[in-house]
């Protein structure tokens, strides 16, 4: 029995409207509440209807569901079990990264020549978004920069193209997955370190999430997520003053790992994702800014 059989059909799923609306509608608070950053709401909101406006096709990912969960348990992400990583649909990827470049060609120097190697076949984003996809450690950087490309720029389109795809089989795979069988700190499915995290609900439970394929799941707020310590003595905070409830950054001494975290109420949605590390980019300025006024720099 394959990963499809534990739900027989699954359709191309429909735009994720909205989550697309939700996100859009947190983009004009973020403008409103910071104006420095209003042109890049305005861009990251063009950007999320680019990515997210057509129905997402299925991803095919043929595994036994008891192999998946004894990969699990042993600590083996959920792409690496089987004989090959889930596979995206090559014309998907290459429409979404061609749309999300194309809503940037004006403001960034680097789109053009991007969208450019793209048409003349130099590179195929399909390709490269395969390959992170059974390993997201591989030198991307080096096969951009090779090409004459801005290295950061390709790593966004390729992120911004797979995300509906991957948001879209993380969500499956959340279904068989119990909480029990995966304890680690990376992304039970790609194996990526966290991105963020959230402070959930009224118990503000700890939830990490991974930023390429919008994995959810458990963590804890003694325990950091790359070494795995659990010292508190060596787990701290930075916050802005006035917002240590909202925002903060999780610190860890042994392993110098930072994770921003983020208060909610439910889970963050993949559109969401990429609003709320736009909302957060100050904490990056208070990191550096220690020990300055209206910084906080706090024992876990």
């Amino acid at each position: 029995m394959a990963l499809r059989d534990w739900n027989p059909f699954f359709p191309p799923r429909p735009p994720d409207s909205r989550a697309v609306t939700v996100a859009l509608a947190d983009l004009e608070r973020l403008k409103s509440e910071r104006p420095w950053l209003a042109n890049a709401c305005v861009s990251l909101g063009s950007i999320l209807q680019a990515a997210f406006s057509d129905p997402v096709p299925e991803v095919i990912f043929e595994v036994e569901p008891d192999l998946l969960l004894n990969a699990w348990k042993s600590g083996v992400p959920a792409f690496r079990v089987g004989e090959k990583p889930p596979t995206l649909v090559a014309d998907d990827i290459r429409a979404r990264g061609r749309a999300v470049l194309e809503t940037i060609r004006v403001e960034n120097l680097h789109a053009k020549s991007l969208i450019t190697a793209i048409r003349d076949g130099a590179i195929d984003l399909s390709v490269w978004a395969q390959d992170i996809v059974g390993d997201p450690s591989i030198a991307l950087d080096a096969r951009a920069e090779t090409r004459g490309l801005n290295a950061a720029l390709v790593r966004s389109a390729l992120r911004l193209a797979m995300l509906p795809s991957l948001d879209f089989l993380s969500r499956r795979l959340a279904i068989p997955r119990a909480e029990s069988s995966w304890t680690r700190g990376e992304c039970p499915n790609c194996g990526s370190p966290p991105t963020m995290a959230e402070s959930r609900g009224l118990e503000q439970r700890r939830r990490l999430r991974c930023g390429l394929c919008a994995a959810d799941w458990e963590g804890e707020r003694l325990r950091c997520p790359f070494c795995n310590e659990t010292d508190h003595r060596k787990l701290s905070f930075v916050a802005v003053e006035g917002e240590q409830d909202r925002f903060r950054i999780a610190l860890c001494d042994s392993c110098g790992g930072t994770l921003k975290v983020i208060a909610t109420l439910g889970p963050i949605s993949a559109p969401g994702l990429l609003v709320a590390e736009l909302a957060t980019t100050h904490l990056d300025q208070a990191l550096s800014n220690l020990p300055d006024e209206g910084v906080l720099f706090t024992s876990a």
